[in-house]
């Protein structure tokens, strides 16, 4: 694959959104003789649900109960599934919602009470969103490079990576993103270790295998995306497939290939076992 290729793949995931249609749960409304009309947004699939929701807070905000204006609001969805605000919002819509169908809206039900700490982390602020998807890129780089990257990282291109999830500017994040995402090449000669992989099994639970990246120097037997499957004792049905990124991947992918192009901006490739 040409840097270019490589480049305007990166640049289509980067503009992907989920169409999300918002509605206030009935539980918090100040009146049931008045009930709002649900919100619509795009979310991107590369970014992070609470950095969407102070409009939708807002928006809300006439027809809730007064005393729950301050509390830490919450989504579900119309079956109760929890949506996790520490992954990036494409991985939530494919562990949930499984493959992409084009004009399909998500339904999200709003809460603003009885917040779920048994199943969510507590979001307090947007920094905690952004000490989240930090440490995560550390741990990837961790993987990948033995912490080579971040750790030469300034304060100030940390800076120009949340800013670019913040405003969703490609050129702001990929200028810093580069040294940890290319590898054996002029502008980036490291090599990589491990590849961050996250695989979501279809009972929704969460494996994290440490794959050695292949190398001349490598043996490792875990080279497509079918090795980790059965390395991992996880069998697909015939009504059963792996997404990433809203895409159904051939399973002969070379899971170092997918890691290059598909990763999340946090580094971690995430591959969904769902219903087809």
């Amino acid at each position: 694959m040409s840097i270019q290729d490589l480049e305007n793949i990166r640049k289509e995931l980067w503009v992907g959104e989920v169409a999300v249609c918002f509605t206030l749960d009935a539980a918090d409304l100040a009146s049931i003789l008045i009930e709002p009309e649900p919100c619509s947004a795009m979310i991107p699939r590369s970014s992070y649900l609470p950095l969407h929701m102070a409009d939708i807070k807002q928006y809300f905000s006439a027809f809730i109960r007064q005393e729950l204006l301050d509390n830490e609001i919450w989504c579900d969805t119309e079956h109760g599934d929890k949506i996790k605000w520490h992954l990036p919002f494409g991985v939530s819509y494919d562990i949930l919602h499984g493959l992409s169908v084009e004009g399909a809206i998500w339904h999200l039900n709003v809460h603003f009470s009885d917040y779920p700490e048994q199943e969510l982390l507590r979001c307090p602020s947007l920094d905690c969103v952004k000490s989240y998807f930090l440490t995560t890129l550390k741990e990837a780089d961790a993987l990948k490079h033995g912490s080579a990257v971040m750790s030469n990282i300034r304060e100030k291109e940390n800076s120009m990576l949340w800013n670019g999830i913040l405003t969703k500017s490609y050129d702001e994040f990929w200028t810093i993103n580069r040294k940890l995402m290319d590898c054996n090449s002029k502008r980036q000669p490291l090599t990589y270790r491990n590849l961050p992989v996250r695989l979501y099994n279809i009972d929704r639970t969460y494996t994290q295998p440490l794959l050695p990246a292949p190398s001349e120097e490598s043996s490792c037997s875990i080279v497509t995306v079918d090795d980790l499957l059965y390395a991992l004792s996880i069998k697909l049905d015939d009504d059963t497939i792996v997404i990433t990124q809203g895409i159904k991947i051939s399973l002969d992918s070379p899971l170092f290939d997918l890691s290059q192009t598909l990763s999340y901006p946090d580094n971690f490739l995430y591959l969904c076992v769902v219903k087809a």
